[in-house]
């Protein structure tokens, strides 16, 4: 975890991770046999850091904490969800090559494209307010 902070220049106060940490037990927790469940509790956490990310971060004015929160917990929720496409691939949801299969994985792609976009607007220094400022100005220069 210091590692990616590290990586991303961000270093102080740790943040809270609990809450992340608490929704990833469930991959290691719940049996086999409940993977559907495991599909619709990420879900239901995607759901819930996307509305942080609106109600805390997009209308709301973060501090470096939050900041480093959000770094992690978006970052792990993307992670599993290249992970669930993965599992859902390989086991089947409830089988491969059916219409509620394809819907799950066309759902999950949505909603991992949502996280990553939600990632990249504070940390990713091309899509940035910097980064964004940077291209408009190489784009119409003064």
């Amino acid at each position: 975890m210091d590692s990616l902070m590290e990586l991303n220049g961000l270093q102080g106060s740790q943040p809270d991770l609990e809450p992340v940490n608490s929704a990833l037990r469930w991959v290691n927790e719940t049996p086999a046999p409940d993977f559907r469940k495991q599909v619709e509790t990420w879900f239901n956490h995607a759901d819930g850091l996307l509305r942080a990310h609106r109600e805390d971060f997009l209308l709301g004015d973060p501090g470096r904490p939050a900041l480093e929160w959000h770094y992690v917990a978006f970052k792990r929720a993307i992670q599993q969800a290249r992970v669930l496409r993965a599992l859902i691939e390989e086991e089947g949801l409830p089988a491969n090559g059916t219409r509620k299969y394809q819907d799950v994985l066309r759902k999950l792609e949505f909603i991992s494209q949502r996280l990553q976009d939600s990632f990249d607007a504070f940390h990713n220094p091309e899509t940035s307010d910097d980064g964004a400022v940077r291209i408009i100005h190489e784009a119409f220069p003064a």
